[in-house]
Parts: C-alpha cells; structure tokens; sequence
C-alpha cells in the first residue's frame, strides 16, 4: 500500500491504483480487509478512483464501501474519516446528489467541532463544501452563514490574505448577490480585490469575473465608476482570452448597458453585436443571456430613434425588443411543460424580474412613439407580475420600480394626475426599499413624483420630494444641469409658500451651478433667472426682478429662442413687474410682445 501512496503523492493516479488493487487482493487473502488498515486501504482506492474513473457511480461506490469500513472500524470520527467524508461528498455532488453530499459534510462538521478544530483549513474546507450543497439545494440563508463563518475562521487562522481567501470572499459576494445583499456583497468582492492587488494577482479569468460583479453592482449609484470597472474587467477577459466565453459576453452586455445610459448608443451596439456572436455560438440566444442581449439592443435602438444616420432605429428598436419577449416567453412555456426539472425558485424569480423589466422596456418604446395606449397595456402586465409575485419582494425591485414610474409618465401625459401620483409613489417606494435615493434614475422618479404633486398644488409636498431628488443626484454626483433644475423648481415651489428667503437661496444655488458648469447662458440658464425674478418681483425686490428677466431675455435671443413659449412667459412676468414699477408704457409694449409671441406659438401648432 505505501507504493501506491507514494505513487499518488507524485501524481501517478492509474498506477498507484493498480498498487492499491493489489494490495487490496493480498489483504483479502490474508483477510486482513476488516481492519484499520483494510479500512484505509479501501479509502486510498476510493479517492484514487475518483481521479481516475469517469464513472462517477462507480466511484460513489467505493466511497460507500470505504465509508462502511470506516465506520466499522470506528475510524469516521478521526482526521482520515473527515478527509474521506469530504472526498465522498465531492463524488456525490458530481452527480447532482446534493442532500447526500450535505450529510456528509454536516458529519464532518460535527466531528470537528466535537475536537475543537473547525478552526482548521479542514474545518474551513467543510465549511464551504456545506454552502456549496446548500446553495444547490436552495438554501441560500443556510449557505450564506456557513460561508461567513469559513471567511471568519480563516481570517482568525491568518490565512485569508492569500489567493484562495480571495476566492472565498469573491465566492461569498456571489452569493450575497443571489440574497439581495448588495452592499455586503460589494464589501466581499472589494476585500477580495484588495487582496488580489496587495499580491499582484489581479489577473485571468477569476480576476475577471470580480471585477465585472463589482461593476454591476455599482452601475446604478456609481455609473462613471462602473464603466471604468467594466472596462478593466473587459481588458482581463482579453488577457485571458476568455472574452468569448458566456462570461466574457455577458460582461459585454453589461458594458454596452453602460454605454447607452452614458449617450453612447454606437459604442453599445459593437459590445452587443460582439456579445450576440458569442451567444450564437454557444447556443445562448434562446436563454435568459439572450433576453437581457435583446433588451439592450432595444435600448441602443432606441436611443438612436430620430437620428438621421440612423432611419431604420424605430423599427430595430421594435424587432429587438419582440425577440427578447419570444425568447422569455419560450423559455415560460418550456416551463410549464416541465422541460425544466429541478429549476431553481432563484432561475423562476429572474425569468419573472426580466419579463417585469421588459414591460416596462417595451412600455418605453410605446411612449417614445406617443402611443400611450399600448404603453399602459405592457405597464399594467408588468403591474400584474409584480403584484402576483409580491411575496418574493418583486415589488421592491428597480424593475418594478421602472413599471410604476412608466405608469405614472403615461397617467401625466393622459392627464390623470392622481393616478399619475400614486404610480410615482410606488416607485419611489420601490426605491427606498432597496438603500438610499442616490442614482439617476431615484433622481428622475423623485423628481416626476414632485413635479407632480406641485402640478396638483399640494406644494408642501412637492417641496419635501424635490429635496429628496437634490439629495439624491448630490449622492450620486450626477449632472450639474439636472441638479440646476430641480434647485430651481425647489425655489419656484418655495416662493409658492412664501418662503422667499429659501426660494432665492435656491435660485442662487442653481445660477452658480449653470455659471460653474458653464450653462448659465442656454435655455436652463434663461428659465433659472425667470424663477429667481419671480421669487424677487414677489418679495417687492422688483428692480433686481427685472434685471433677471432682461438677462433672460437677451439668453434667449442669443439662443434662437425668444418667439416660443418660454419667451412670452419671461415678458409677461417682465410686463407685471415694470407695472409694479409705474413704467407703464414698459409693461405695454412687453404685454403685446408676449401676446404676439403666443399667436406664433398656436399658429405653428396648427400647422404640425
């Protein structure tokens, strides 16, 4: 037997079994395979055969054989039995029996902890053969605690500052991913790229796969940051010529999404024809991979509507979006007629999430066209979905949240303004459900939801929301001009509750955001100086009023811009101030400007 050991230990795997074999035909002879030898002996053949034999049941019966033995000789509760319940468990999981493999794993956790040695790199390694098991088997809570306690245990031990500590925080992210824990899960995957980088091993396609989870993650709070990270993780699929793997293409998904949110719908489409290559070649476009792939050709379709380079966009944008819809309903109704066994109530919640996320895509590119109609239809699936399958916590989910907020556009356009209030709430809700407000998109939502209750004069209200949509593009360091805006709607709603003081502080802090950004002189920069002499006309600073509404003005000439709405809004306010003023003769010719003004806006109305 110690020549097949020896042979096993140099990586001569066929040869030391047939040494094993051997010794195992003396040991019957001498029937000495009763033993702790014999019993040993039948271990040794059992783990060599499981390098050796493709025959996975095969193998799994000489586990059982080597187990039997062991128990027999009283031998499973020692150091060798531990080591040959997890190599059992390893054979079992092979062949997806998982609920075996987990009691095998939970027997040596318990002979551990019966020796005070769960602490040991044997300890940590049952540890994480338990979670892998239970992950299998759906237990993702039971999978998440074991994963912790082996990341804290090899800390304790000194030894998670190492490559295999980084795989384990990088494995233990995943699974926070899976769990909704997404700050736990971007602390895990951060820790384990500090560790890769102290160690210079931030490299191949592990390091890859990191750094594109982390990039996801951040893509919603942090966009500028996620393009960078779905870039370096793109560069590391390249360096490991792993780029055209399943991996490396949905990274190409996720980097196009990036680039469409960023305006750079050209950029996206490359990513995504590239990615669409890999798929087909790896039969992917019928999986949910292939959903998400069409959903963001629609969206970079989309974004490309109205450009001339561009004519046939509209229809693009239709075409992908319907082979999203045929691939997700194909993959359903395989489904249903139990095509799928043993799916995951994981997989059931992702492909009910991306058809809730693709009524809303869809629902976008009906408002986009006007049809409002066939919006609401998509949108009130979407809802149904949503509300089918409240109990997993869909309705606190971005997806949901962009069906409430798509809703609540619609009901703006179709002038219901409570209901268009009430399907902003739930997103907004959906929102805060998830962490705090600080994206684009919680910015946009918390901004329609004031808008709204601003237009419904329920001002106070619309004030608190504004705030919460400063806050919002303030955290998440978004665009100056968006934050101008709300800044001076916030002071506008002010002014309407006579809070002078604080509307002008937030007229001014717009002006010297569009003077930072350099915008003061556009149209923005034209409708801040109109709120901030409103504000001052109001607290009788009408001088300083109508010196706003002048540079406003002279901004709107210079911009082509004084013949349209906006224009005859600025000299009706000029002509009421210059009243106030005694400049009567002033205030006339103003008055008239505006109301010819006016006469040119319906006439080019009549003629659209």
């Amino acid at each position: 037997m110690s020549i097949g050991v020896a042979q096993a230990e140099e990586g001569h795997f066929a040869a030391a079994l047939e040494s094993y074999e051997s010794a195992q035909e003396i040991f019957g002879q001498l029937q000495r395979l009763r033993s702790k030898n014999g019993a040993r002996l039948l271990a040794n053949i059992a783990i060599t055969k499981a390098k050796v034999f493709e025959d996975r049941k095969e193998v799994v019966a000489a586990f059982s054989t080597a187990l039997e033995a062991f128990t027999e000789q009283k031998l499973l509760e020692s150091k060798e039995g531990v080591r040959l319940l997890i190599e059992a468990g390893k054979a079992l999981e092979e062949l997806e029996r998982f609920a075996e493999a987990l009691d095998h794993y939970k027997t040596a956790r318990d002979t551990l902890e019966r020796a005070r040695a769960l602490g040991s790199l044997m300890g940590i390694e049952v540890l994480e053969k338990m979670s892998d098991a239970q992950f299998e088997l759906d237990d993702l809570e039971g999978a998440e605690s074991n994963l912790v306690m082996a990341v804290a245990k090899k800390d304790a031990k000194g030894a998670l500052d190492s490559a295999e500590g980084a795989a384990l925080l990088q494995k233990l992210g995943d699974l926070q991913v899976e769990l909704n824990g997404y700050e736990e899960a971007l602390t895990s995957y951060r820790s384990a790229r500090q560790i890769l980088e102290d160690r210079n091993g931030l490299k191949g396609f592990s390091a890859a796969c990191l750094l594109a989870n982390m990039a996801t993650l951040e893509a919603a709070s942090k966009p500028a940051q996620a393009l960078e990270g779905f870039e370096e993780a793109r560069k590391l699929f390249l360096e490991a010529e792993a780029i055209d793997t399943e991996e490396g293409a949905d990274l190409l998904v996720n980097l196009a999404n990036q680039h469409v949110k960023a305006g750079e719908a050209d950029l996206a489409l490359r990513h995504l024809r590239h990615a669409q290559e890999v798929f087909q070649t790896k039969d992917l476009l019928n999986s949910m991979s292939g959903v998400k792939l069409w959903m963001n050709f629609g969206l970079a379709f989309m974004q490309k509507e109205g450009d001339s380079t561009a004519p046939s966009a509209f229809e693009e944008t239709r075409d992908a979006l319907g082979k999203a819809w045929k691939v997700l309903e194909g993959a359903k109704s395989r489904v249903v007629r139990g095509g799928e066994a043993g799916r995951s109530q994981a997989n059931a919640g992702t492909e009910t999430l991306l058809a809730v996320e693709l009524n809303a895509l869809m629902a976008q590119a009906s408002i986009r066209a006007g049809n409002f109609e066939a919006a609401l239809a998509d949108l009130e699936r979407g809802r149904a979905l949503i509300q089918r399958h409240g109990g997993r916590g869909f309705q606190d989910t971005e997806a949901a949240a962009e069906v409430f907020y798509n809703l609540g556009v619609c009901y703006s356009e179709m002038e219901d303004l409570d209901q268009a209030i009430e399907s902003f709430e739930s997103a907004a809700s959906s929102l805060k459900a998830q962490g705090p407000l600080s994206s684009s998109f919680a910015t946009e939502v918390c901004g329609a939801l004031a808008d709204a209750y601003f237009e419904a004069e329920d001002t106070s209200k619309a004030v608190e929301t504004y705030e919460l949509a400063c806050q919002s593009e303030e955290a998440y360091d978004g665009d100056e001009t968006t934050l101008a805006l709300l800044l001076t709607k916030r002071g506008l709603a002010l002014a309407e509750l006579d809070d002078l003081e604080d509307a002008l502080k937030d007229h001014e802090q717009a002006r010297s955001v569009a003077e930072e950004g350099d915008f003061l002189q556009t149209g923005l920069g034209a409708d801040i100086l109109v709120n901030m002499g409103i504000a001052k006309a109001k607290g009788q600073l009408l001088e300083e009023a109508v010196a706003d509404f002048e540079v406003a003005l002279e901004i709107l000439e210079e911009n082509e811009m004084l013949e349209t709405e906006m224009g005859a809004r600025v000299l009706q306010n000029l002509s009421i101030a210059q009243k106030q003023l005694g400049d009567v003769k002033g205030a006339e010719e103003c008055e008239a400007g505006a109301r010819r003004i006016l006469g040119l806006c319906e006439d080019r109305e009549k003629d659209e």
